[in-house]
């Protein structure tokens, strides 16, 4: 049985998916942006990138962590997308997997900078698993991505 048609398979296929959806569409100046405070993030001094830059890189996704959870309720294909298979399963890990590998992402300048002091890199691992999370506690809550967006913001 090849990779493809084995459940880890259609996972990774799904979770493909899922990235597509959670960057597509985005303009060259949200790519740049991003690229531009992952760089700050491996130049800058290590309290700058602790108290400014990390808030910074994990606050400028907020619109697409947003649509995480929210996406089939505002798009109207919830019933379609939850009649597949094993939804619960394969569609709702991929959909916060996809969150948590968008956080460490935009985070990766100040992972490799927190990766020379290993104290600080749990609270970086436990930002990226939080972000994710609760965009899809909310989303899935709320149907919207307004929720998140409101007490991501409170929070950050």
């Amino acid at each position: 049985m090849t990779l493809a048609r084995t459940s880890l398979g259609i996972f990774a296929r799904v979770l493909v998916v899922e990235l597509t959806l959670l960057v597509k569409g985005r303009g060259l100046a949200w790519y740049l942006v991003a690229a531009g405070l992952i760089v700050a993030c491996l130049f800058a001094p290590i309290e700058a990138v602790q108290r400014w830059l990390l808030p910074l890189a994990w606050l400028w996704p907020l619109p697409l962590w947003s649509e995480v959870g929210a996406r089939e309720t505002r798009h109207r294909t919830r019933e379609l997308l939850f009649s597949a298979p094993a939804p619960v399963l394969r569609q709702l890990p991929a959909a916060w997997l996809a969150g948590v590998l968008l956080a460490l992402l935009t985070g990766s300048g100040a992972l490799v900078r927190l990766a020379a002091e290993p104290a600080l890199a749990p609270g970086f691992v436990a930002g990226a698993l939080f972000i994710p999370s609760l965009a899809l506690l909310l989303g899935i809550l709320s149907g919207s991505g307004r929720a998140f967006q409101i007490v991501w913001m409170v929070l950050w």
